[in-house]
């Protein structure tokens, strides 16, 4: 009588596990033959085939899109097994953003500023992202108070896609004063010419009460014209003296008596 060999053994197969795939710069990724990284052995096959239910050319599109793709041994005798391995899209690409350009921006009469919202001002663009949803935020944030003349603030904008990717860009802003001192001039007065009908101006500098938003007291300089030491002659003649308040920031500010 004669004997018939069988094999009733299913081949063994293991997957691998969750496979990451990277998305291009139209936020997909082609699923490509995953075959090859099976293991897979039989009882009697040396090498059973090894085959994926979904052709090479699928495309991923959009982060976190998934797709379980089911591999399946083979051993030529009619016996298969299946496992199954999990293929997930990520974003991996940082936004872009471009910040506004620098700006200047005028204190107010205590020398301050608020920093002004440039989140709007922005552009910025995202292979994953629609640009309306990358979140774009300040530092510091709008309505930071800034105090000085000529201090210049830096400004970063950061763009989050969501994704967990993340951009920056800089700005300068500059403060600025604009706003002219305050000063006060003393009373007319009237000078006694001497015996040759002459009179002498003296120095009313000191004289003059003044203040600015930004500059220290100490540190305005007070001018005058005529300068002190010129000399007026006559009977009845009047000479207007005009003193100027300097802020050193390009504001002056006059007087007259």
């Amino acid at each position: 009588f004669d004997f018939q060999v069988e094999d009733r053994t299913d081949p063994a197969i293991t997957c691998p596990g969750t496979q990451i795939r990277y998305a291009d710069a139209n936020c997909e990724a082609l699923i490509e033959n995953l075959t090859n990284l099976v293991q897979s052995s039989d009882n009697c096959t040396n090498f059973p085939a090894i085959s994926q239910d979904i052709d090479s050319t699928i495309i991923l599109s959009g982060h976190n899109d998934a797709m379980l793709i089911t591999l399946t041994a083979d051993d030529g005798n009619g016996q298969q097994s299946s496992c199954s391995v999990s293929v997930v899209l990520k974003d991996t690409t940082s936004p872009s953003i471009v910040c506004p350009v620098d700006s200047t921006i005028f204190v107010d009469g205590n020398c301050e500023a608020e920093t002004p919202d440039f989140q709007g001002l922005a552009t910025s663009n995202d292979n994953c992202t629609d640009p309306a949803m990358i979140v774009i935020t300040q530092s510091p944030a709008p309505g930071t108070s800034f105090a000085g003349d000529d201090i210049v603030e830096t400004i970063t904008l950061t763009a989050d896609d969501g994704n967990g990717n993340f951009a920056q860009c800089t700005l300068d802003i500059t403060l600025q004063d604009t706003t002219s001192p305050a000063i006060g001039c003393p009373p007319s007065i009237t000078l006694v010419v001497d015996g040759s009908c002459e009179v002498t101006i003296a120095d009313y500098r000191s004289s003059v009460s003044t203040s600015d938003n930004c500059t220290d007291f100490a540190d305005i300089i007070i001018s005058q014209s005529p300068a002190a030491g010129f000399i007026i002659r006559g009977d009845g003649f009047v000479q207007t003296v005009t003193l100027t308040a300097d802020d050193q920031k390009g504001n002056t500010e006059d007087c007259l008596f």
